[in-house]
């Protein structure tokens, strides 16, 4: 990011005018003009950590936006870029071709060596309709380049260019490539020996596979290859090939000798062409099995009025270059009447109907509408001219399935019954261990006792928090709770990434729930570095790789646990005794031990089309590109960082009082801090540590029970965690069972003591005592007790 000094020397070297300069100073001095991560329904949206700016930058699509922020982060001649610009008011002509005013928010401010730009990130489809329509401020020139003259006038006069960038001139390859580029960076330098050991192998050959080459060079690693590739010391193609595939990237010593190998690669690849494959010239195999009886019939003689028309096909297919195979061909597509057979206003009915009584929030059945369906012919027409239910249900299905889940149940069931996207158009999936993962919470459908008071057992739904890595499909972390998802559950899988694995994922994506969308959250990520991706509202489907790992979870393991709620449907089907809360035994240190079997378990067996195990996987990924990943020291600067932040609390004889338990800290004995405030974080894994900020420094502040709760075992920390930190709720309802359970005896004891006034009371004053004219002294009796000396014997030894 530039000083204010190089600011203005930048603007005197591309000579920008005054207005210019202020558009520029005002977005650099303003915050970003609006928040992606708000209203975000179809798209993603990211915070990406730049280092060249040395803050955030927001991105709305996984696709466009997001590939421009890597691009500039990586490119030598971009100085600065900014985010969601101010609005600015352009005219020209609308859509009627009539002369308009109206407002614009451009996407990024690119300030380049060579001058200043404003970009516009637009999906292909938004443009070639804008295009289509002939709408006059929109237009191509012979080079393919798309304008926006409205636009473009108003940039011109501040000395700025402005364009417009398809989402299709982002290279998703060369995307992947940036990453691992950047990533790179953050290793150790290259050694001087190295890179003069490449450059002897890369000068004898033509071109070698990076994987020969790591062999030749005796390293495991694939790092200082990938950053002589930064630096142009090796060259391979960025745009067409992979860096995270060090099994088949080739490397060269110069970029037009990388060029000419892949093209003499690509002569002896077929399999490219694979992908858009899309003929309909080919028949079925029941079409051609028709076609070759018909020819074979014609051998065999047959000379009768169907025979000469099959004869006629033949002919009149020689005509136009056909076989007689092909000639013979049946045309079922061609068959049938296309034109409807019911009546314009019977259809209206149809669409009617189903707007009424099928597409609505109640969601009814088919049949239920059907039978409406019939009512309403019948009122509006006076006659049975209704289609029957077989058709009624046909033309459903061929109505807009997302249109009518959205009727029927939001835009959770519209993303449901949504159609797939061709993989081609499909952000790509990470391939590298720590470039991204997954987190989100489940409540665990499994009835779980947490305590009792020895007559009753309490038993509470844990929650799972897990981090999963998207390539490799490897848990990093998690975390239970008997709470609701927070930013404790969080912070807990982040520290047991942490301490795992010594780093955090590059990026974490995450649903837009209210812990992961907190300033905590968000701040915690920024400053270890991470980036922070949302996916897409109420579209389960953005979340699949978690999401897989929880119901996987649910079906194999869960299901055979005594307790358990995964077959809900036969909920109804058993008696009450045999009901999940009645069946369940588990206890939270039983959940924590089969689940880190089931994770074990997990990890090391083949899923699917798979060759290796996430295990597996993971670790090749771990040891080959070692540079991915943010690390991180689990020190106690990531200790306080990572705790939770709570209220400020006011210091009360010497200690803070949070939820019944005073923490004490020798710094808070100072009378001056007594009856005022200070700063807390809760810590989220020991229930008897909080950390206070006393004196401009942080300190943690204990309870009792702290010394001993640091000498057990780690699960055994972990259960009593859960049950304290994680089951506060859960705990304030055992204690209004408890109050209520007191509340009872005292009527009880209440009770009696109304039926003894009514009895009438006894006054054990009044009573006469037989004892009232004995006076025993028993002191007197051992003055005058008569004492008998004891005889004493030595002591044997055994």
């Amino acid at each position: 990011m530039l000083t204010d000094m190089q600011l203005e020397s930048y603007f005197e070297s591309i000579n920008l005018p005054d207005r210019g300069r202020k558009f520029v100073t005002r977005t650099r001095c303003d915050e970003p003009s609006r928040s992606v991560t708000e209203g975000c329904y179809q798209n993603t949206s990211s915070l990406i950590y730049s280092e060249k700016m040395g803050h955030t930058a927001q991105a709305e699509s996984g696709t466009g936006e997001y590939a421009a922020v890597f691009e500039y982060e990586y490119s030598e001649d971009t100085l600065e870029h900014w985010d969601q610009l101010p609005p600015v008011k352009v005219k020209g002509l609308n859509k009627n071709g009539r002369s308009s005013a109206w407002t614009i928010r451009s996407d990024f401010l690119v300030l380049y060596t060579h001058g200043v730009e404003v970009h516009e990130i637009k999906a292909d489809s938004v443009i070639e309709k804008n295009l289509a329509q002939g709408h006059p401020a929109w237009g191509r020139d012979e080079s393919g380049e798309i304008h926006y003259y409205p636009a473009e006038e108003y940039y011109a006069d501040l000395g700025i260019r402005f364009r417009i960038r398809p989402v299709s001139s982002f290279n998703k390859t060369l995307l992947s490539n940036y990453k691992l580029l950047l990533s790179s960076r953050n290793a150790e330098p290259l050694s001087s020996h190295l890179i003069k050991k490449t450059r002897h192998l890369l000068d004898n050959t033509y071109s070698i596979k990076m994987s020969d080459l790591m062999k030749e060079l005796a390293i495991q690693d694939a790092t200082p290859l990938i950053q002589m590739v930064d630096r142009k010391i090796a060259f391979c193609e960025l745009e067409k090939e992979f860096l995270s595939d060090y099994q088949n990237i080739y490397l060269a010593i110069s970029q037009p000798l990388s060029r000419h190998a892949r093209s003499l690669r690509e002569q002896n690849n077929g399999m490219r062409k694979m992908m858009d494959v899309s003929i309909s010239s080919l028949p079925s195999r029941k079409e051609a099995q028709v076609a070759l009886n018909r020819l074979r019939l014609l051998e065999d003689g047959k000379n009768d009025s169907t025979a000469r028309g099959w004869k006629k096909k033949i002919k009149d297919g020689a005509l136009i270059g056909l076989t007689p195979f092909e000639s013979l061909l049946p045309q079922y597509k061609n068959s049938g009447n296309r034109n409807p057979r019911t009546t314009k206003e019977e259809q209206q009915l149809f669409q009617r109907a189903v707007s009424l009584y099928y597409a609505n929030p109640l969601r009814p059945s088919v049949k239920s509408a059907y039978v409406r369906y019939k009512r309403l012919v019948q009122e509006e027409l006076g006659d049975d001219s209704a289609i029957t239910e077989k058709s009624f249900r046909d033309r459903i299905k061929k109505l807009d399935q997302m249109k009518l889940a959205y009727a029927r149940g939001g835009k959770r069931m519209m993303y449901a019954n949504s159609n797939t996207s061709a993989v081609k158009h499909r952000t790509l999936k990470s391939r590298v261990a720590f470039q991204r993962a997954h987190i989100d919470h489940h409540v665990v459908k499994c009835f779980i006792v947490w305590g009792s008071d020895g007559r009753v057992d309490f038993i509470g739904r844990p929650c799972l928090s897990l981090l999963i890595d998207e390539a490799s499909d490897m848990p990093l972390g998690y975390h239970f709770s008997f709470a609701s998802p927070s930013r404790m559950a969080d912070a807990c899988v982040l520290r047991d990434c942490v301490r795992r694995y010594g780093k955090l994922p590059e990026e974490i994506v995450a649903d837009h729930g209210s812990d992961f969308k907190s300033v905590y959250f968000r701040s915690l990520l920024a400053s270890e570095k991470v980036n922070l991706t949302f996916r897409p509202k109420s579209m389960s489907k953005a979340g699949s790789e978690v999401e897989r790992f929880f119901n996987e979870f649910q079906t194999q393991w869960l299901c055979q646990r005594e307790g358990n709620m995964v077959n809900k449907h036969a909920a109804r089907a058993v008696d009450g005794k045999y009901a999940s809360r009645r069946m369940a035994v588990f206890q939270p240190e039983d959940l924590l031990r089969e689940f880190e079997q089931y994770i074990a378990h997990r990890n090391n067996k083949l899923k699917g089309p798979k060759t290796k195990t996430a295990t597996a996987a993971f670790n090749e990924s771990v040891a080959t590109y070692g540079c991915v990943g943010r690390s991180v020291d689990y020190d106690e600067r990531f200790i306080v960082a990572s705790a939770v932040e709570a209220k400020n609390y006011t210091i009360e004889r010497n200690d803070i009082k949070i939820d019944e338990v005073r923490y004490s800290h020798p710094s808070l004995r100072n009378t001056r801090l007594t009856n005022s405030k200070v700063e807390v974080r809760i810590e989220p894994e020991n229930p008897y540590v909080v950390y206070a900020y006393v004196n401009n420094k942080w300190v943690s502040c204990a309870a009792t029970g702290a010394v001993e709760f640091m000498e057990k075992t780690t699960i055994n920390q972990q259960v009593e965690t859960l049950k304290i930190r994680g089951a506060g709720t859960l705990r304030a309802l055992a204690k209004v069972r408890a109050q209520d359970e007191l509340a009872d005896l005292l009527d009880q004891a209440d009770k009696q003591l109304e039926q003894a006034k009514q009895a009438g009371w006894i006054d054990l004053n009044d009573v006469e005592s037989d004892d009232t004219d004995v006076s025993i002294n028993i002191f007197e009796q051992l003055a005058n007790a008569e004492v008998q000396r004891l005889s004493t014997s030595t002591w044997s030894q055994p």
